[in-house]
C-alpha cells in the first residue's frame, strides 16, 4: 500500500471532512459524547439540545451515523471510478446497518471507549463495513488486535510496526475510499451502560414483603433440645442502598420474620438490622431485566417472655429485577429467593436455624446530585 499518495489532497480532505460537523459538541448529562470528533453535534442539530441520560443510546448512535452517513455521501474525494463504485457500496452497508440497530453495548469498562466487536459478536459500524466487504474473520482480525481502540490508535500502531491487522484495516480504507479520519467520524464511543437505570444512580430506596416457605430451627437449654420444620411466615423489609454504578450496591436492611415463636412459645416476630451488598448482572441494557445477586449479614433481636434471644444472621439470596412499569409508578419491580441461616442465644437457651423465603419489592431510585 502506497501511503504517500495524493497527501496534500488528502489532507484536504481530512479538514474538509471535519468543517462538515453540523454543529457544536456538546454534552455536560452525560459522561461521554457519542464520537470524538463530532462529540453530540448531530443530536444537537436534529433536536435543539444535548441528549441526556433518558435518551436512548441506540438512538444516540443512529443519530450519529446518519448525520455521517449524509455528509460522506455528499463528499467528492479525489478517487478512481472503481474506487468511488466501492465506496458507494460501503456506504450502502452503512445504512443497512444503521436501519438493523444492533450496536455493541460496553458493559464493563468506567469510562467511554470503542467496541469493534462486543461480547455478543455485534460490530461496530466500522467493523461492519469491514466484514461485508472484506469478510468477517478480516473484522476479527482487527478486533483481536485493536479490540476498543479508536481509529487513531489503529493508524499509529500501523505507522510505527509496517504490519498487523491496523496495516491491513488502512489497506481496507484506502481501497475503498476512507480516510482514517472518515472511518473515526463513524465509529463511535460507548459509555459504559449509558442508559441502564443504576448507571446515573447513587441512592435507592426499597421495601418488599413475603413469605418463608421452608425453614428448620433447632432449640435448646439446659434440659432439652427440640427440632422444628417451621410452618410458613411472613417476612419484610426496607432498605436504603447505595449504588456507585451500574453493578454494585451497598446498603442497610431493616426487617422483621414472624416464625421463630414456633420454636419458643410467646416469641414474638424477629427483628433484624443487616448490611446488605448486591451486584446486578445486566440481561437488557436498559434495565428491563436484570439477575440481581445479594449478600446481607447483621444483628437480629427476637423479644419474647420470659426472655429474649439476640445474635447473627447472614443470607444469599438471587433474584429479578426490571423497571418495565417505570413510566406507571416509576421505580424497579423485584423478585427475590433468599437462604438465611440465624444463631441466637437466650442466656440459657439458644436457637439455631435456617429458611428459604421468597419476597416480592419495590425500589425507587434518586440521582445522588439531589442530595449531595
Amino acid at each position: 500500500m502506497n501511503t504517500t499518495t495524493s497527501r496534500p489532497l488528502a489532507l484536504a480532505w481530512f479538514l474538509t471532512t471535519l468543517t462538515l460537523a453540523p454543529g457544536a459538541s456538546a454534552s455536560a448529562s452525560l459522561d461521554a459524547t457519542v464520537n470524538a470528533l463530532w462529540g453530540d453535534a448531530s443530536w444537537v442539530e436534529r433536536y435543539g439540545a444535548p441528549p441526556t441520560v433518558r435518551d436512548s443510546a441506540d438512538a444516540r448512535v443512529a443519530v450519529h451515523l446518519e448525520a455521517v452517513l449524509v455528509r460522506l455521501r455528499d463528499a467528492r474525494p479525489p478517487l478512481s471510478a472503481h474506487t468511488l463504485t466501492k465506496r458507494a457500496t460501503a456506504l450502502d452497508a452503512l445504512e443497512h446497518y444503521i436501519r438493523a440497530g444492533e450496536f455493541p453495548r460496553n458493559i464493563d469498562d468506567h469510562g467511554a471507549r470503542s467496541e469493534f466487536i462486543d461480547h455478543r459478536g455485534r460490530l461496530c459500524a466500522v467493523g461492519h463495513l469491514v466484514a461485508v466487504t472484506a469478510g468477517r474473520d478480516v473484522a476479527e482480525a482487527v478486533d483481536a488486535a485493536f479490540s476498543r481502540d479508536n481509529l487513531f490508535a489503529m493508524v499509529t500502531d500501523a505507522e510505527l510496526s509496517g504490519t498487523g491487522p491496523g496495516v491491513t484495516l488502512l489497506a481496507w480504507a484506502q481501497t475503498h475510499g476512507f480516510t482514517p479520519t472518515e472511518l473515526a467520524l463513524i465509529q463511535p464511543s460507548y459509555t459504559r451502560d449509558w442508559y441502564h437505570p443504576r448507571r446515573h444512580t447513587n441512592l435507592s430506596v426499597g421495601a418488599r414483603f413475603g413469605a418463608a416457605f421452608f425453614g428448620h430451627t433447632d432449640y435448646s437449654n439446659d434440659f432439652e433440645a427440640l427440632s422444628v420444620d417451621h410452618d410458613p411466615a411472613l417476612d419484610g423489609a426496607i432498605n436504603i442502598m447505595w449504588e456507585p454504578g451500574v453493578h454494585w450496591g451497598l446498603g442497610l436492611d431493616f426487617g422483621l420474620f414472624s416464625n421463630l415463636e414456633d420454636v419458643y412459645d410467646g416469641t414474638d416476630a424477629a427483628w433484624h438490622v443487616n448490611a446488605r451488598v448486591e451486584y446486578a448482572i445486566p440481561v437488557d441494557w436498559r434495565g428491563a431485566l436484570d439477575v440481581m445477586l445479594q449478600a446481607q449479614a447483621g444483628f437480629m433481636f427476637a423479644p419474647s417472655s420470659p426472655g429474649s434471644f439476640s445474635g447473627f444472621n447472614y443470607s444469599l439470596g438471587l433474584g429479578l429485577s426490571t423497571n418495565a412499569l417505570r413510566y406507571v409508578v416509576g421505580g424497579n419491580l423485584r423478585l427475590d429467593v433468599r437462604f438465611r441461616h440465624h444463631l441466637l442465644d437466650g442466656g440459657s437457651e439458644s436457637l439455631n436455624g435456617y429458611d428459604v423465603i421468597a419476597t416480592l419489592g419495590w425500589e425507587w431510585r434518586f440521582n445522588g446530585n439531589s442530595f449531595f
